[in-house]
């Protein structure tokens, strides 16, 4: 995962500093429902008065979620199911509303016919070294 503004993040997600809010961004390095829930929003992520390793700058905690986050995890190998579960935690983060979404983010690209090999990764962008043309 990538955090955008380390500096800011380190100053808030010290829990003694007390901050209201912050504006912040996170990008996933794989595209999983838990790359943006466990890093952010889990019992485990919150670290108090630990600005450099604290992510979960709102402090939010509820261990029925953490469990239910597990349970999706382990369902991976059923993604119908799986996919129900992470939809579930996401109503039920979203209905407590520890952070809001402020931007997400999309990037277009046009390719010739000609172009081939084109690789996109989340976190870094085109993959330039990967493409060719015809």
């Amino acid at each position: 995962m990538t955090r955008i503004d380390p500096g800011a993040s380190t100053t808030v997600g010290d829990s003694r500093i007390r901050a209201q809010i912050i504006v912040n961004g996170w990008i996933a390095d794989y595209p999983a429902p838990s790359a943006f829930f466990e890093p952010l929003l889990t019992c485990d992520s919150y670290i108090p008065r630990d600005g450099a390793g604290n992510n979960n700058h709102a402090g939010f905690c509820d261990a029925r979620i953490d469990a239910l986050i597990a349970r999706a995890r382990r369902l991976q190998g059923d993604p119908a199911a799986a996919r129900d579960l992470w939809t579930r935690i996401d109503a039920a983060i979203v209905d407590r509303a520890p952070l809001v979404p402020l931007v997400n983010p999309r990037t277009v690209y046009f390719l010739s016919e000609r172009a081939k090999n084109f690789q996109y990764q989340a976190a870094s962008g085109v993959v330039w070294e990967q493409l060719w043309v015809r």
